[in-house]
């Protein structure tokens, strides 16, 4: 009788030890797939690119908009400047507008 309650602890231990096993091995990295999904958006960001060929009837439009938002912008050099640029339009990233200032400058 003894025995039997020793064989019948020992096999709920095993069962026991089992799924803990289990949920270690298998359940543990879940979670981790949807951090890596993100970490690879993140990583992949779109960025246009620079040199771009306009039309000259889209450079025309583009000057002439009537409402017009100013953006200010500090260049590398520590010179402030302003440019002005049709409502709607997104403003562009700093380093384009370095280079347009330095090409102007040239």
């Amino acid at each position: 009788m003894r025995e039997i309650k020793i064989y019948t602890l020992l096999a709920i231990f095993a069962v026991v030890m089992l799924l803990i096993v289990f949920g270690v091995i298998f359940l543990s990295g879940t979670g981790k797939d949807a951090e890596r999904i993100e970490e690879a958006e993140t990583e992949n960001e779109f960025v246009p690119p620079q040199d771009f060929e306009y039309d000259e009837n889209l450079i025309e439009d583009f000057n002439n908009a009537p409402v017009k938002v100013e953006y200010d912008y500090t260049l590398s050099s520590g010179e402030k400047i302003t440019i002005r640029i049709p409502e709607g339009v997104d403003p562009p990233p700093q380093a384009a507008v370095e280079k347009m200032y330095r090409e102007r400058k040239e």
